[in-house]
């Protein structure tokens, strides 16, 4: 069976589901499970934001969030691409605009200020991931917050679950659960940040609870969020942060991870020291030939998962990498201080989620700067999980 076709029978088909099976049940025998992390994440969306913001409610379902978003005195638009579940959230919310649009083809252009999409990432397929993160990153305002959750599964029930979908002939990659009635896909953690980074968002809180994993991002804007003297003291700082993260682990140690589909610590090193040896290549373009067009599709055309096969993130001593991290953090800090009329300069970067944009020396070291202090959070939660 061709792949392609498979996954628009599959799509249909989950689509008739909702209409026809679940949407007259929704809020009643159905959608009643636990969600307090769903919640407890609502109220901390809510508390970044301005009053009466503009809030896209994507694959809202029946509505069961528009109600606390209404009562903060939000504008709420809705969209689903079931117009089952659309009728129930029309009738519960009869004020709220909605739109009948799958999250694959919504076409919002720095609209809102901020948007939420619970339960739903689950039944995207790996070929959709960066164009919904993509599409997500258009709707939002610059600065604009996403809110989502991915439901997570042991990993030897997603490693049978790919067994038996090959066995019945299935077109299938691995982390699809496609033998019951809801197509899932469950992809790790690491390719999932790793994609919100490629789609220009960045993580600024992540939790596990009730089943699922769930993501605050925020939108960066074109311009830095900091002065120059605070970004550039958080690019110096990176290497001694990750060292400290580091501290007292022995070599086995590194080989722990937080979850079952997370990267080790080892492998976390190697990545944080290959972003920023790929993106340094960008300070010193912009130096050199400033208006440019800046290129990494060679490395985004691959998951970053494959990249770490690749280089052998998992055998791989971190002391190089290490000192690689520091020697490049040293380089470019000299070369900005040497250079001041450098933090200024653009590039042209055109993004995995294909928007293309002038980038900033300034943003890019501001990104790299918070990037490393991500992995450090990573590596904590890592320690913590084993107590060591």
């Amino acid at each position: 069976m061709d792949r392609a076709d498979w996954l628009l029978k599959t799509r249909r088909e989950l689509e008739e589901r909702y209409d026809t099976r679940w949407a007259p049940l929704y809020g009643e025998e159905l959608g009643r499970y636990s969600n307090t992390t769903h919640l407890q994440f609502v109220a901390k969306l809510l508390g970044l934001l301005s009053p009466r913001s503009t809030i896209l409610d994507a694959a809202c379902g029946a509505g069961r969030y528009m109600g606390l978003l209404l009562d903060k005195g939000h504008s709420v638009v809705g969209m689903d691409q079931s117009q089952g579940m659309l009728d129930r959230a029309r009738a519960n919310y009869p004020t709220v605009p909605v739109e009948k649009v799958g999250l694959q083809e919504m076409a919002f252009d720095e609209v809102f200020d901020a948007a939420m999409c619970m339960d739903a990432m689950e039944h995207v397929f790996p070929e959709d991931w960066m164009s919904v993160l993509g599409n997500f990153q258009r709707a939002l305002k610059p600065g604009g917050y996403l809110y989502f959750t991915l439901e997570l599964a042991e990993a030897d029930e997603v490693e049978a679950a790919f067994g038996r979908g090959q066995v019945l002939g299935l077109p299938i990659v691995h982390g699809e659960w496609a033998d019951e009635e809801a197509y899932h896909y469950y992809p790790p953690l690491e390719q999932v940040r790793a994609w919100i980074r490629q789609a220009g968002l960045d993580v600024i809180e992540e939790a596990e609870g009730d089943g699922y994993q769930h993501f605050v991002a925020r939108k960066g804007s074109d311009e830095p969020l900091s002065d120059r003297d605070t970004i550039m003291a958080g690019y110096a700082a990176g290497p001694g942060q990750l060292e400290m993260a580091l501290a007292g682990l022995s070599d086995a140690e590194l080989d722990l991870t937080e979850s079952d589909d997370t990267w080790t610590i080892r492998q976390i090193v190697h990545h944080v020291a290959d972003g920023d040896d790929l993106w340094k290549g960008f300070v010193k373009q912009a130096i050199g030939h400033p208006g440019s067009r800046f290129e990494l599709q060679w490395y985004w055309d691959r998951p970053q998962t494959e990249w770490a096969v690749s280089w052998a993130y998992a055998r791989r001593e971190v002391g190089p990498s290490l000192a690689l991290f520091r020697a490049n953090r040293g380089h470019v800090a000299q070369l900005l201080e040497q250079v001041p009329e450098a933090w200024k300069q653009t590039l042209l970067v055109r993004w995995p989620s294909g928007k293309e944009q002038q980038v900033t020396v300034a943003w890019v070291v501001e990104m790299q700067a918070r990037h490393v202090v991500g992995h450090a959070e990573e590596i904590r939660r890592a320690r913590l999980a084993h107590g060591v």
